[in-house]
């Protein structure tokens, strides 16, 4: 799924899956071609007015790892009450059901897992305090627009 990636998201594409305007979205420099980078406003001033940044792309993992990370953290969730994992984290299955979410929304990232893949997919957005005047609900609402944006990429990239 992920283990070949070239950035192929539009600002028209994050417009839609996030909701906010074009003006909101902003292409950012891309030194790699396999990670995109954009900068959106509306979810925090950020650093000198720039917003905040949203970094996508593979990350280096093996399919161990990932499968372990898989059920530990299922493992996890379901001895927790109510189902509520520590520091905001959660995993989910992805909506395409191939491969998992998980959710660190206190580190602002969400990591797309598949046991089968030697690579995981992480989207990275800023934790509350990297992003200068984000809001707790700006936060929780960028979170679940990213969560929207790894379903897209999920199905966008289903093999």
């Amino acid at each position: 799924m992920f283990d070949t990636y070239n950035c192929d998201v539009s600002t028209q594409d994050l417009t839609k899956v996030f909701k906010i305007p074009v003006s909101d979205i902003t292409l950012g420099k891309n030194p790699n071609a396999e990670h995109c980078l954009f900068q959106l406003k509306s979810f925090g001033e950020g650093y000198e007015d720039e917003g905040t940044y949203l970094n996508f792309g593979p990350s280096f993992s093996t399919k161990n790892q990932n499968k372990k990370v898989i059920i530990e953290s299922l493992k996890e969730k379901a001895e927790m009450p109510n189902r509520k994992m520590f520091a905001g984290r959660d995993i989910l299955l992805a909506d395409a059901g191939d491969c998992y979410m998980m959710i660190q929304s206190g580190h602002g990232r969400v990591l797309l897992l598949n046991e089968n893949y030697e690579r995981l997919f992480t989207i990275s957005y800023g934790n509350s305090a990297s992003v200068q005047g984000r809001t707790e609900e700006q936060h929780k609402l960028v979170t679940e627009k990213v969560k929207d944006l790894a379903n897209y990429l999920v199905t966008k990239n289903k093999k």
